[in-house]
């Protein structure tokens, strides 16, 4: 589940975003690097960090929305937690229709686009719509590193 150069592709975006105007004075990411580490497998799925790093962030972080994680299999074990939660579960890359059951993925909502600046572009507009002060995007790298972009 590591996004190659993920840095490098989240600072080109951001600066896409603010060449665009959907970024500016008034909004603006800013890059950081957690320093704790996930040992885990590397493929995608296997072992499901993406779930325990959801869990600490709702229960430590306070985290009252999830955009994600990547993996389908790892997003229908946060999908369900954040129904138990009564808390948003968005997906950007809606691929499963094993999420499709309202019954059981109650706070289910899904981001679909042909390209990542559009994903941008609607959290952004959904930041911006709810007022949101502090959103958090965790991910980890081939190295195991949690890293985090935070507003």
């Amino acid at each position: 589940g590591a996004m190659p150069n993920g840095d490098r592709v989240l600072e080109i975006s951001r600066l896409a975003l603010i060449d665009e105007g959907v970024l500016g004075d008034e909004l603006d990411f800013d890059i950081t690097y957690a320093s704790n580490f996930i040992q885990s497998a590397a493929s995608c799925g296997d072992t499901f960090e993406g779930v325990a790093v959801a869990a600490s962030m709702y229960h430590k972080e306070k985290v009252r929305a999830f955009l994600g994680p990547y993996c389908a299999s790892e997003f229908e074990a946060v999908a369900k937690m954040c129904s138990f939660w009564n808390i948003p579960a968005i997906s950007y890359m809606p691929t499963s229709t094993a999420v499709s059951d309202r019954n059981i993925y109650k706070t289910l909502a899904r981001l679909s686009s042909k390209n990542t600046n559009s994903i941008a572009k609607a959290v952004i507009r959904m930041v911006e719509h709810y007022g949101w002060r502090k959103v958090k995007w965790s991910f980890l790298e081939k190295s195991f590193q949690r890293k985090e972009l935070e507003v």
